[in-house]
């Protein structure tokens, strides 16, 4: 990708406020990814948002512990959110964005102990 390209995505990417608080706290893998697959971003926002709603809603129903991150109710989100972007965005898309997540993850972790 040349110099113009990526600066018209970071332009578009921070054209407000509001997703500029948004990428901030994304991590540092995050961030690249988004970068690098700026017309799968949009999908992978709202299967993510899918995600979070229909997974909620059967943790109520199997009455999961709460807790802040891990256990069995962030095992379920992170699953069917990596199904739900396998079979939209593709699986090597997928397995990227799960996998920076994940670094994310470990270290707000390591930061929070």
């Amino acid at each position: 990708m040349n110099k113009i390209g990526l600066f018209i995505i970071l332009a578009l990417l921070f054209n407000s406020k509001a997703h500029c608080q948004k990428l901030r706290k994304l991590g540092g893998a995050e961030l690249v990814w988004v970068l690098c697959h700026p017309f799968s971003v949009v999908k992978a926002k709202k299967l993510t948002e899918k995600a979070i709603l229909q997974t909620g809603s059967i943790q109520k129903i199997l009455q999961f512990p709460n807790s802040k991150s891990g256990g069995r109710k962030d095992a379920l989100r992170h699953a069917y959110w990596m199904a739900l972007l396998s079979a939209h965005i593709g699986k090597k898309r997928a397995i990227w964005l799960g996998n920076a997540h994940e670094r994310k993850g470990f270290k707000d972790f390591k930061k929070a102990n």
